[in-house]
C-alpha cells in the first residue's frame, strides 16, 4: 500500500489534497492490478498537479485527454509502461443540434438535472448549428437516451468520432474597466457590478478561485493572463493595463466569453 502522506505532505491547500489522493487512489490500483485507471475531468491546475504525481512512479505513465484539442478539461489516464495509451481512450464526444436559443449554461443545467456529476462532462463548445461535449464513456448511452430536452427546446443527441472535429477557435469578447488598484475584489468589484464589502464575502465563502486555484486574499494582485472565476457568476481573464489615468487610476482589460 502508498504511503500517500509521503506524497502530499507539501500541499497545503485542502482540494490540492483531495485531488492527490484521489489520483494516488489511481496510481495503487495500476500497479497493483497492472491495468489502465482513468480520473474524471480535471482542471489545468488539477492536470498539472496530477502529471506531478504519476511522474514519480517509473513503472507508470499517463495521457491526459480531453476529447478532442484543444480543450479546458482533461482526464489522466494512468497505466504500466508497457500498455500503449495512445490506442486508449475513456472518452466519448456528444454532439447536439443548436439553434442559438439555449447557451452553455442550459446545456450544463441540462446534464446536472439528470444526477450526472460536474467532474464527469468536460468541455462544452457551440459551432455555427451544433453543441458539443466531451463525457466518461460509461454515461455516453445514458446521456443519448435521457437528454432530449434543453429549456423548451426538444434536441437529439448522438455520438461522434472526435477524431474528425476541427474545434473553432475560441472567441473572447473584450471590456474595460477603470478601477483604483489591481486587487482581486476591486477588479471583482468593477467587473460583477458588486460592493466591495460583496466581493470580500464571494471570497470568504471560497467560491473564487485565480488560474482555477482557490483564493480567499481580496488583497491579492492580478496579473496579465489570469483567469479569474465566480462560483454561479461567471468567469473573465484579466487582460493587464491599457493606461494609468491623470487620477491615478487604472484602465485595464479583461476578455470574457459570451
Amino acid at each position: 500500500m502508498l504511503d500517500k502522506a509521503k506524497y502530499i505532505s507539501h500541499l497545503n491547500n485542502p482540494e490540492d489534497e483531495k485531488t492527490a489522493r484521489r489520483i494516488l487512489d489511481y496510481v495503487e490500483g495500476a500497479l497493483k492490478h497492472k491495468s489502465v485507471y482513468s480520473s474524471d475531468f480535471l482542471n489545468p491546475h488539477e492536470q498539472k498537479l496530477a502529471s506531478s504525481l504519476v511522474s514519480q512512479f517509473h513503472d507508470l505513465h499517463f495521457r491526459l485527454d480531453g476529447g478532442f484539442e484543444p480543450s479546458e478539461q482533461k482526464i489522466i489516464l494512468i497505466a504500466p509502461d508497457f500498455y500503449n495509451l495512445e490506442d486508449y481512450s475513456d472518452l466519448q464526444l456528444i454532439q447536439g443540434p443548436w439553434d442559438g436559443l439555449f447557451s452553455h449554461r442550459d446545456v450544463l443545467g441540462s446534464l446536472l438535472s439528470l444526477g450526472i456529476e460536474r467532474k464527469k462532462i468536460g468541455d462544452i463548445f457551440f459551432s455555427e448549428d451544433a453543441f458539443y461535449f466531451a463525457v466518461k464513456n460509461e454515461l455516453a448511452d445514458f446521456l443519448e437516451f435521457n437528454l432530449k430536452k434543453i429549456r423548451r427546446n426538444s434536441i437529439s443527441l448522438k455520438k461522434i468520432d472526435a477524431t474528425k472535429l476541427i474545434r473553432p477557435k475560441i472567441h473572447y469578447e473584450v471590456r474595460e474597466l477603470t478601477v483604483s488598484s489591481l486587487r482581486l475584489d476591486t477588479i471583482i468589484s468593477e467587473y460583477f457590478h458588486l460592493s466591495r464589502s460583496q466581493s470580500s464575502l464571494l471570497l470568504k465563502r471560497e467560491l473564487v478561485k485565480v488560474n482555477f486555484c482557490l483564493e480567499t486574499k481580496p488583497s491579492v494582485l492580478l496579473n496579465q493572463g489570469d483567469m479569474v472565476s465566480v462560483r454561479r457568476k461567471g468567469r473573465f481573464i484579466f487582460d493587464g493595463i491599457i493606461k494609468k489615468t491623470k487620477k491615478e487610476r487604472y484602465r485595464v482589460r479583461i476578455l470574457y466569453q459570451k
